[in-house]
């Protein structure tokens, strides 16, 4: 009880001055950041969402206490520990199959809505599931990174260059309309690494929910892998960068393949072998 009253006063305390997201102050030339983009994509492999098929993902992970109280719906501890999940390439929706200490969840999102189960029995609750489907689409963006911007049709500004660990990156500006989840809009800032293209930081706002509003955070990506002709980021550092500065998460993939199976060619055919 003393952790969550000192937790609690510390965020009143700072939400007054809560650092504001970043400005696009760089050139409005859309052409330029849609160039930076696009050499990005083809670092990573292509455009995903022109594939036949799906991504079958699974992520095993660790929240930092502090996130659990202070987000506890969003976070959902006691249900995402590890992750099973299948994208859908050709419509960009995604089953995710969560598992941890209370039991199992399950979350199905598509462009327009979203379904949540707890261990068979489906909620309701409109925070509940306006914070499953912000979890769903940040995390199609984690794991196709860039042709998730160019997917959404994001309108693009190129921000000034940046450094990060030594490493120089070009950044640029994107806004979402819609948002995350059931968000109307959202921003987001991606770092491509100069040398490599590769995405190596995202930083981005989190509308979606009433708890969330006027927060943002930042995603690292780390250790890349070629998998099925497509190189993909397999560790993942989340900090929450407003109204307070915060490790929030860390998780890694533990598995991932290109099917050319749709989501419901493979839950069909899955089904028959049972």
């Amino acid at each position: 009880m003393l952790l969550r009253i000192s937790v609690v006063t510390w965020l009143v305390l700072l939400a007054g001055c809560a650092a504001q997201f970043p400005e696009p102050t760089g050139s409005r030339d859309h052409a330029s950041a849609a160039e930076v983009l696009d050499r990005s994509i083809e670092a990573h492999g292509g455009y995903l969402f022109d594939q036949a098929g799906s991504v079958r993902v699974s992520y095993d992970g660790e929240w930092r206490n502090v996130v659990k109280v202070l987000q506890p719906v969003l976070v959902d501890a006691g249900y995402r520990q590890q992750s099973e999940e299948m994208l859908d390439l050709a419509t960009a929706g995604i089953v995710q199959v969560h598992n941890g200490p209370d039991g199992t969840k399950l979350v199905a999102r598509t462009a327009a809505d979203v379904s949540v189960m707890y261990d068979d029995v489906e909620s309701d609750d409109e925070t509940t599931r306006a914070a499953s489907a912000l979890v769903a689409d940040a995390y199609t963006m984690f794991l196709t990174g860039p042709s998730f911007i160019r997917q959404r049709n994001a309108e693009l500004t190129l921000l000034e260059p940046a450094t990060r660990d030594g490493e120089s990156y070009q950044r640029i500006h994107a806004v979402l309309e819609p948002g995350f989840g059931f968000s109307e809009r959202d921003e987001a800032v991606l770092w491509i690494n100069e040398q490599t293209g590769y995405l190596g930081l995202a930083h981005f706002t989190i509308e979606g929910l009433a708890s969330t509003r006027g927060a943002h955070v930042d995603v690292a990506f780390s250790k890349y892998e070629e998998i099925d002709g497509f190189v993909w980021p397999t560790e993942f550092y989340e900090r929450v960068r407003a109204p307070l500065r915060v490790a929030a998460h860390s998780w890694h993939i533990t598995e991932l393949e290109v099917s050319g199976d749709s989501v419901d060619e493979y839950l069909a055919r899955t089904d028959a072998t049972d």
